[in-house]
């Protein structure tokens, strides 16, 4: 499942006990780094809504993975966002049920 607003790109694998989501920025891709040699900003403040598909208990285990720090952190859900800790590039969600 793929969604999108005007800041990030999140692709969401649902499966029976795991939910994965992939945030993306928009704004960085391998040509503005490399080629306009613009680095990377900080997304801050932002959330993703959760599909309602997913069914997520408000009290789901959220952990934060940042590929590009090899760095994992906790956070939490309502059942139906999740606020995302400051990254670059991209982070990816895991969701227990």
């Amino acid at each position: 499942m793929e969604m999108s607003d005007d800041r990030l790109t999140v692709r969401a694998l649902d499966g029976r006990k795991t939910v994965l989501i992939w945030c993306r920025d928009k704004a960085n891709n391998w040509m503005t780094e490399l080629a306009e040699d613009r680095p990377a900003a900080i997304v801050k403040d932002a959330r993703v809504t959760l599909p309602a598909a997913t069914g997520l208990p408000g009290k789901a285990a959220v952990r934060f993975y940042d590929p590009w720090t090899d760095k994992w952190s906790e956070g939490k859900t309502d059942g139906k966002t999740v606020a995302l800790p400051a990254f670059s590039r991209s982070l990816v969600l895991k969701i227990e049920r």
